[in-house]
């Protein structure tokens, strides 16, 4: 069963706040004197291309759920999203775990 929930002002101000720029940091790659194997060092460049992708990947996610989310404030004033009930019990649990105040489901 699906509910609206209202997000709560703090967890808007936390993800607005969130650095989306295209900023990614570069991998070092003068590595070639370190005295590992040829296979090490692909390795780390793999391994390092790999992750600089996530990192682009999960800041496109995220400048996506801000976009999102400041189109909702400026049209409703507030933020309000669709989940399930075991969605939100799930949320509500771990949020109190963390020692937020209960939140109600709209």
């Amino acid at each position: 069963m699906e509910k609206k929930w209202r997000m709560p002002q703090d967890h808007v101000d936390l993800i607005l706040s969130w650095d989306v720029s295209e900023y990614v940091p570069h991998a070092p790659d003068d590595i070639d004197h370190l005295p590992v194997s040829q296979e090490a060092k692909d390795t780390y460049r793999a391994t390092m291309l790999r992750s600089i992708a996530d990192m682009r990947g999960i800041r496109r996610s995220r400048k996506e759920l801000q976009d999102w989310i400041r189109a909702e404030l400026e049209k409703n004033g507030y933020v309000q999203v669709e989940t399930t009930s075991e969605q939100f019990a799930k949320y509500q649990h771990e949020l109190e775990q963390q020692g937020f105040v209960e939140i109600k489901a709209a």
